[in-house]
């Protein structure tokens, strides 16, 4: 899921600026999570032809959940309750 936004020229939005999706994100995402106990960690993402921001998460277990951010946080919840 990460690697096609990238190849597609997608940008994470951090602090106000877009920087390059990282080749390793995923790895690191998930390592993150596990050194400091979150359940996921969250990005948001711009489209370069659209300008349309999107979100996508990657939660502890590796799996990445995208969308709006209203869909990942409602994903993110059903998995937390299920």
């Amino acid at each position: 899921m990460i690697g096609k936004y990238r190849s597609h020229g997608w940008k994470l939005f951090v602090d106000g600026e877009c920087r390059d999706i990282d080749s390793n994100l995923w790895e690191k995402a998930v390592a993150e999570c596990h050194r400091n106990g979150y359940r996921a960690i969250m990005y948001e993402v711009i489209s370069p032809e659209t300008g349309e921001v999107l979100a996508f998460a990657v939660r502890a277990d590796g799996h990445v959940d995208s969308g709006t951010v209203t869909h990942v946080i409602d994903c993110m919840e059903s998995h937390r309750l299920s």
